[in-house]
């Protein structure tokens, strides 16, 4: 990885070396907006890089016992196919062909895209376009290493809510009817 290069020669960029190279005050702060923006996505591909290399020592330090026990496996029309492993281990193979891959301990994701591009990220801290498959994962996880009593708990809450959400919008039209 190599840091963002700049049209100002080598060196380091500072404001008077950019300010030199501009003939006028709009394309000063030009170079200076591309410049950033050229530093942030380099920011961008240094962390990717950094949790790769953390994620291939992690998986370099001996092979853990994998268990290929399905403890469960859902298909939803709209996402895909999700498995859960014994180990806590998650895989999803979404409907667009992307393939995600989380570790047991929840730490990180290997999502593998349409096009064959690998990504690696943090769980709590997903980079880029990854994001969306990733929170997907995180939520199905929390579903499915849930004890059956937590899992009733959580449907009866959910229902709890929706009753009293659905409460409130027949008094609101009530109310709003009443006084029309």
């Amino acid at each position: 990885i190599h840091r963002p290069s700049s049209k100002l020669g080598k060196g380091a960029v500072t404001l008077d070396k950019v300010n030199r190279e501009c003939d006028s005050v709009f394309l000063f702060y030009d170079n200076v907006v591309n410049y950033g923006a050229r530093f942030l996505d380099y920011c961008a591909l240094v962390k990717e890089s950094l949790d790769q290399r953390r994620f291939h020592e992690r998986a370099s330090r001996g092979a853990p016992l994998v268990s290929n026990e399905v403890l469960m496996e859902k298909t939803h029309p709209d996402i895909g196919r999700m498995t859960a492993f014994e180990d806590k281990r998650v895989w999803i193979k979404f409907l667009d062909r992307t393939f995600l891959e989380m570790d047991r301990e929840h730490e990180y994701c290997k999502v593998v895209l349409p096009r064959g591009d690998v990504r690696v990220v943090r769980v709590h801290n997903p980079v880029g376009a990854v994001d969306k498959y990733v929170h997907i994962a995180r939520e199905f996880a929390a579903w499915a290493f849930q004890t059956p009593s937590q899992r009733d708990r959580h449907i009866q809450m959910h229902a709890t809510v929706m009753a009293q959400i659905e409460a409130s919008k027949r008094m609101s039209f009530m109310l709003n009817h009443l006084y029309c």
